[in-house]
């Protein structure tokens, strides 16, 4: 069965399994200021399920319009569930509200389990996550979650991912549950399992009992282990992932300027092939550009 897969940025994918089609995050319309992925929302007219790893704009954003040009299902958050229908009007049966432990059948041969998750502790000091790669954190265990909330805020009120006053972004659409509770998806196929993870956080429990052949990991803040930060650098943190998930096959998001805020990004992943390489781990790692195409479980595979 023929499966292909497109980055566009940050977290967001097109996976084609076989007639299948999905969307993994949605998040295409970005603002001038961001490098062009290729692709924009109203530009699809092909998806039969979205699934979405958490409520934030910068990975729902885009399932709106997606969902009013075609006839797909969004699956995602129960924050997610009530962005799409009563902020953005779609229909019920389009929405598929889910919380981890679900399996749902996409067609007759490939079906989605969904899995609990992390959000990155975006509320714990970096001096520039995995934009820079080497940097290491240490501490900022134990705090309380109302003074993680706090440092949020005053975090969210800076510069930091844009000008919120003055952004298109839907700001406007975040509220106090903020991310809605992350969630990662395990997409099996005849061919092979592929694991979905759109942010830097996991539940060590639950990566130990998914062993995937293609993992989509992403690549940007302060990783979140069982609901603390991680001790050490960003590619500690992935390669803590990798060796839970032990796929052949890794594709790394969530390292570009997806806000068009001039914050650090990754030019090439050259870092992360020094450490795998050190680390003598045997996953090959694709770097792939915007809008190109990747063939998986087949010979014409791409390296």
């Amino acid at each position: 069965m023929p499966t292909t897969l497109e980055w566009f940025g940050c977290s967001t994918y097109r996976l084609t399994i076989g007639n299948l089609t999905l969307f993994l995050d949605a998040y295409l319309d970005r603002p001038d200021t961001a490098p062009d992925v290729g692709l924009r929302a109203s530009e699809i007219t092909t998806c039969d399920f979205i699934l979405v790893g958490h409520s934030h704009w910068d990975h729902l954003w885009g399932a709106e319009t997606i969902l009013r040009n075609t006839k797909a299902t969004v699956i995602g958050s129960y924050e997610t569930a009530r962005v799409m229908i009563e902020e953005e009007g779609i229909p019920e049966d389009q929405v598929l509200p889910v919380s981890g432990g679900e399996e749902i059948r996409l067609n007759d041969e490939v079906s989605v389990q969904v899995f609990p998750s992390l959000h990155s502790c975006i509320w714990a000091p970096t001096t520039g996550g995995l934009g820079k790669m080497s940097d290491i954190c240490v501490g900022d265990l134990g705090v309380f979650h109302q003074d993680r909330l706090e440092l949020l805020s005053q975090r969210m009120g800076k510069r930091e991912f844009g000008d919120i006053a003055g952004s298109a972004m839907p700001w406007d659409h975040q509220t106090p549950r903020g991310d809605g509770g992350a969630l990662c998806y395990l997409i099996k196929t005849p061919n092979g399992n592929i694991f979905y993870k759109d942010t830097m956080g996991h539940y060590g429990s639950i990566l130990e009992q998914i062993s995937p052949e293609i993992a989509l990991l992403a690549a940007a803040g302060r990783g979140n282990i069982d609901g603390e930060p991680v001790q050490g650098s960003g590619i500690d943190f992935l390669l803590k992932e990798i060796t839970a998930l032990n796929p052949s096959e890794l594709v790394l998001g969530h390292y570009d300027d997806f806000a068009g805020s001039g914050r650090p990004a990754m030019e090439d992943l050259s870092p992360m092939h020094d450490a795998l390489q050190e680390s003598q781990s045997k996953v090959n790692l694709h770097e792939i550009e915007f809008n190109e195409k990747l063939s998986f479980f087949s010979t014409e595979e791409k390296t």
